[in-house]
């Protein structure tokens, strides 16, 4: 049997909810906000509230000041960036 099987994983899970705030936004929804974040997480509004906050704070989100939703940061396309130059390099390699 595996050792990964009979060890429970170890996560924050915050950071795994702020992960899938992001990953709500990199479906087919442009802009989204804290209640429509809230209803598809199953997240209380306070929670995703907190969540967005921090992540446009890092950059990763931007609220739109108009409607108040938000949205990916430029932070979220650097990083889509510098991970596929990286996988160009390795393949290159």
């Amino acid at each position: 049997m595996s050792d990964s099987i009979d060890k429970p994983k170890k996560r924050l899970s915050s950071v795994a909810n702020a992960i899938r705030v992001v990953k709500v936004l990199l479906g087919d929804q442009y802009e989204i906000g804290i209640s429509d974040l809230s209803k598809r997480l199953c997240l209380p509004k306070s929670t995703v509230h907190r969540l967005a906050s921090t992540l446009v704070e890092s950059g990763m989100l931007e609220q739109n000041t108009n409607n108040g939703k938000y949205r990916l940061g430029l932070i979220a396309f650097e990083l889509g960036l510098l991970a596929k130059s990286r996988e160009i390099a390795a393949s290159m390699a």
